[in-house]
């Protein structure tokens, strides 16, 4: 899950709202799940009569055991996607959306950075001019293992952009406030991270050199 979701969704113009496609997928894979557990155990004598006679044919220990656990490993696999498809539709069927639009922010940045809370402090006051020749290029990306954190949202339909910046983790996350970027510091930031923004952003890349400071 995003470390800064939870600042996003508190802010007065991002709104949660349900996905339709989203649920609809995780309820059809339940439905499917359920379906694939009522088969295999209704059918289990010959499910597993089937499978003894492709172990006794496998020319493999590995192969001979596969085919042997195969009937009880459908089942067990059945079960456990039931509630794990449900639990998606109740809970990881949601999306962040522009709420005087409605049109729905696509995560496009997720980085971690090796270093402490003034590193964060240092990078959003970059980010914060809306300058790519101020806020690129960023440390390398030092995986999940990063304390500071680097996400970003556009709404390309909208021109608008969401840049949060975090510090540790899980309960322990601090975040600092929100850099929304429109109009032309939307698109040089859309630029620059369509160029990676732990490289320069060349002037040739940059729609808009003059762009306006973005507003926090």
């Amino acid at each position: 899950m995003s470390r800064y979701a939870p600042s996003l969704v508190d802010d007065p113009r991002v709104e949660s709202r349900r996905s339709t496609p989203l649920t609809v997928i995780a309820v059809a894979v339940a439905v499917i799940a359920a379906f694939a557990l009522w088969y295999s155990i209704a059918n289990f004598a010959s499910i597993a009569a089937g499978a003894r006679e492709l172990a006794d044919q496998a020319v493999t220990a590995r192969n001979e055991f596969s085919q042997r656990v195969a009937p009880f490993a459908y089942i067990l696999a059945s079960a456990i996607a039931i509630p794990v498809a449900i639990w998606a539709a109740i809970w990881r069927s949601r999306v962040l959306v522009n709420k005087e639009s409605g049109n729905r922010l696509r995560r496009k940045v997720d980085l971690a950075f090796a270093g402490d809370w003034n590193l964060l402090l240092e990078l959003h006051r970059r980010f914060a001019t809306g300058d790519p020749k101020v806020y690129t290029p960023v440390p390398a990306n030092s995986g999940r293992g990063g304390a500071v954190g680097l996400e970003a949202w556009l709404v390309p339909e909208d021109r608008i952009a969401y840049v949060g910046l975090s510090y540790g983790f899980k309960k322990d996350v601090q975040r600092a406030g929100v850099i929304r970027y429109t109009d032309r510091a939307y698109d040089a930031f859309a630029a620059a991270v369509r160029h990676e923004l732990h490289r320069p952003l060349p002037d040739d890349k940059n729609p808009n050199l003059a762009a306006p400071s973005a507003s926090a």
